[in-house]
C-alpha cells in the first residue's frame, strides 16, 4: 500500500505516499559542520545512508560525508558468518583514527542475515565475530577519548530455535520480539546519564541521545 522507496520507484503501485521524513540527524551533523563517516558492506548499505537520511539518496553534503562501501562475498551467509565485520572494522577504525572525523555509524549484519539461515553453528561463528569487532572499537574510542553507542533494531540470531504444533524443535529464521541493548560506553564519563521511560520512546530519542553524548 505504502511506496517505500522513492528514488527506486518500490513498489509502482501504491495508495500512500511515503512520508516526508525531514531534520534527519545526518542534516543536523550537516549544518552544524561535523564531519562524519558511515561504513558498511554493499548487501546493507543503505541502512546507514538511504534509511538513516529519511529515504534519500546520495549524500546531503559530500564535503563532510564520507561513505564507505565494502563488497560482499557474494556467497551464502551461513558459509560465511564473519561477513564483511573486519572489514568494516578495519576501516572504520583507520578513518576515526586519522582526526578528520567527529561521528560514525556503522552496522554489522552478522547477527540478522545468518540468523535467517537458521544455522546455529554459523550464527554463534557470526556473533563471537561482532562481539571481537565491537571490543576492537571500544579500544580505539578509549584511545581517542570518545564515546561509543551500540544498539540494535530487533533481535534474530538470540532465538534461533521454536516449536512446532505438535512440539518439535525447528528453527527460527524470523526475527524476534526481543527487547535490544541500548548501550552508552563513555570512558570519560563526560555526563551524568539517567534512564528514563518516555511514552513516545522512539527513534528520535537514539538520535537526541547519540547528539547530546558525542557534544554534537
Amino acid at each position: 500500500m505504502l511506496q517505500y522507496d522513492g528514488d527506486l520507484l518500490v513498489p509502482k503501485q501504491y495508495l500512500v505516499d511515503p512520508p516526508v521524513i525531514d531534520r534527519t540527524m545526518g542534516e543536523y551533523l550537516c549544518r552544524q559542520w561535523n564531519p562524519f563517516i558511515c561504513c558498511k558492506r554493499n548487501t546493507k548499505f543503505g541502512h546507514v545512508t538511504y534509511f538513516w537520511n529519511g529515504n534519500k539518496s546520495g549524500y546531503i553534503n559530500d564535503e563532510l560525508e564520507n561513505y564507505v562501501e565494502i563488497p560482499s562475498d557474494n556467497v551464502a551467509f551461513d558459509e560465511a558468518p564473519a561477513m564483511k565485520a573486519q572489514e568494516i572494522t578495519d576501516a572504520t577504525i583507520a578513518l576515526l583514527r586519522s582526526g578528520e572525523y567527529r561521528y560514525g555509524r556503522i552496522n554489522f549484519a552478522n547477527g540478522d542475515m545468518v540468523g535467517h539461515t537458521g544455522n546455529l553453528n554459523a550464527a554463534i561463528a557470526a556473533m563471537e565475530t561482532v562481539d571481537h569487532c565491537v571490543q576492537q572499537l571500544i579500544d580505539v574510542i578509549q584511545e581517542l577519548d570518545g564515546v561509543l553507542i551500540y544498539t540494535s533494531d530487533h533481535g534474530n540470531a538470540d532465538q534461533m530455535f521454536t516449536e512446532s504444533d505438535t512440539g518439535e524443535r525447528i528453527p527460527m529464521t524470523s526475527h524476534t520480539l526481543a527487547p535490544v541493548p541500548f548501550v552508552i560506553h563513555d570512558p570519560q564519563n563526560r555526563e551524568t546519564y539517567d534512564l528514563v521511560h518516555p511514552d513516545d520512546a522512539g527513534l528520535s530519542h537514539i538520535a537526541s541521545t547519540t547528539l547530546n553524548s558525542a557534544w554534537l
